[in-house]
């Protein structure tokens, strides 16, 4: 008894602030708070992100989880916005402040442009294109979102996973690129490769691999040349020269192969220009080569 009419004592001194509370708690599934106004003139509902801006005074915005199909005006001064996992088909203005956004699981078709970010994460959202990357950018991670090829990317670069799109071919890579996670794509090579520390190919269509830095310590794929899955706990520097003289080898193989065909292909359009073809084509059908003629 006496619990109970002390919390109806603490109810009653402090009315407003235990109803905007309770309101607040309820609605967060719906993504709308409340603004309590004195005076006799009630409440009026206020989005829960116009809530969150108005109380953002660490520079950090976060509006995940809330169901939000648009974003209200950026502020100045957010370094850090996560909108993730919402129903946003865009996005405003980003400010010149800002340096982390996460806004991955939504259903953006686009992006704005990028102000200076250090850190952009957009993955499962259906981009089929990025917009220009900042040259600040330090980490970038854009997963399973449909893209075919990607912008040039600036030197800071030093982590990037797109596994899961349709990449058909890498731009050069940063020179301080220490993680490149691409598996899942339609790559049938790569470009020359900065001092990675890690690598991730699996899932793809390689033809070739260009030759591996010595500092790689983990690395999973397919190796061309054997077709054999590469997945060791620890990756070490014998094992990447082993793996660049088995490949070296493999493509001079694959490069004569290819140049046999081609002068064979070469040499019976000779023949073809210097036999009149009616001759030439019975030939082929009794078994002779272009060496028995």
């Amino acid at each position: 008894m006496e619990s109970e009419h002390t919390s109806a004592s603490m109810e009653s001194e402090n009315t407003s602030a235990s109803m905007e509370s309770e309101h607040t708690s309820a609605s967060m599934e719906r993504g709308v708070g409340t603004e309590c106004l004195h005076g006799g003139v009630g409440t009026r509902s206020v989005p829960i992100e116009i809530q969150r801006i108005q109380q953002c005074d660490d520079g950090i915005l976060i509006l995940s989880h809330l169901e939000l199909t648009e974003l209200p005006p950026l502020p100045e001064g957010i370094t850090i916005l996560r909108c993730e996992s919402n129903q946003l088909t865009s996005l405003p203005t980003l400010p010149s402040t800002l340096k982390v956004l996460a806004c991955e699981k939504n259903q953006l078709t686009s992006l704005p442009a990028l102000p200076s970010l250090e850190c952009l994460s957009c993955s499962d959202n259906p981009l089929s294109s990025l917009p220009s990357l900042p040259s600040t950018l330090r980490g970038l991670t854009c997963m399973r979102n449909g893209l075919t090829s990607l912008p040039s990317l600036p030197p800071s670069l030093i982590r990037m996973c797109i596994d899961h799109n349709n990449i058909t071919q890498l731009p050069e890579l940063p020179p301080h690129l220490n993680m490149l996670s691409c598996s899942y794509n339609e790559l049938t090579s790569l470009p020359s490769l900065p001092p990675l520390r890690s690598l991730f190919l699996f899932g793809n269509l390689l033809e070739s691999l260009p030759e591996l830095p010595s500092t790689l310590t983990c690395m999973v794929c397919v190796l061309p040349h054997n077709n054999e899955r590469f997945s060791p706990q620890r990756v070490t520097p014998d094992m990447i020269q082993q793996i660049n003289r088995e490949n070296q080898e493999w493509m001079e193989t694959q490069s004569m192969e290819r140049c046999m065909k081609r002068c064979c292909v070469y040499y019976q359009e000779l023949m073809h220009d210097r036999w009149n073809p009616d001759r030439v084509i019975p030939l082929h059908r009794m078994g002779y080569t272009p060496s028995d003629m």
